[in-house]
C-alpha cells in the first residue's frame, strides 16, 4: 500500500479522533476547531431579502435564542434554590427563637400565675409541629406540676397533669390513636 495509504489511515483516524472528541467534550481546546465562514458574495437566503448571514445564519440565531432562554432558566432555579436556602435559614432561626424563648421562660411563684402560664404552654405545645419544642414545653409544664403540688394546688396540678398525658400520647395514622 505505500506511504500514500499509510498517511491517509493515519489523517482519517487523526480526524475521526479530533471529530469524536469535539463532540464528546464540545469546543474545547485540545481539537481543531470548525469555523463557519459567512460571505456576503454567494448568498443563498432563499430570495428573503435579508442580507448576509447565508443559509446557515437563521440555524446560528436560533441556537443563540436558544441558549439564551436557556441561561435564563438555569438563572431562574438558581434563583429559586437560594430563595428556599434563605427560608429554610429562616425558619431555623425562628425555631432556635422559640426554644430560646420558651427555656428562659418563667412559670411564676404563686398557684395564678403558674396556673395561667401552665395554660399557654399547653397551648403552644397542642399547637406544635416541632418535636424540640413541643419537648421543651413539655418538660415545662411537668416542672410547673411540681411546683403546683409544692403550693398546694393539687387539683390544678391534676388538671394540668391530664393534660400531660394527652400531649404524651403518640397519635397514630390520620391522628387517631394508638
Amino acid at each position: 500500500m505505500g506511504t500514500f495509504g499509510k498517511s491517509f489511515s493515519r489523517e482519517m483516524g487523526k480526524n475521526t479522533g479530533k471529530f469524536v472528541s469535539n463532540k464528546v467534550f464540545g469546543k474545547a481546546g485540545h481539537a481543531t476547531p470548525h469555523r463557519v465562514i459567512r460571505s456576503t458574495e454567494g448568498n443563498i437566503s432563499g430570495g428573503s431579502g435579508k442580507s448576509g448571514g447565508g443559509l446557515l445564519s437563521g440555524i446560528g440565531s436560533s441556537l443563540s435564542e436558544g441558549t439564551k432562554g436557556m441561561f435564563a432558566d438555569m438563572q431562574a432555579e438558581r434563583e429559586d434554590e437560594r430563595i428556599k436556602r434563605e427560608q429554610k435559614l429562616q425558619a431555623q432561626k425562628e425555631k432556635e427563637m422559640k426554644l430560646e424563648e420558651l427555656s428562659s421562660f418563667s412559670l411564676g411563684n404563686n398557684k395564678e400565675e403558674i396556673s395561667e402560664n401552665l395554660n399557654f404552654l399547653v397551648a403552644t405545645a397542642s399547637g406544635q409541629k416541632n418535636k424540640n419544642v413541643k419537648k421543651v414545653c413539655i418538660e415545662k409544664i411537668e416542672f410547673g406540676i411540681m411546683k403546683l403540688r409544692s403550693n398546694d394546688g393539687h387539683s390544678e396540678a391534676d388538671f394540668f397533669a391530664k393534660k400531660l398525658e394527652e400531649l404524651n400520647k403518640k397519635k397514630g395514622l390520620f391522628g387517631f390513636l394508638k
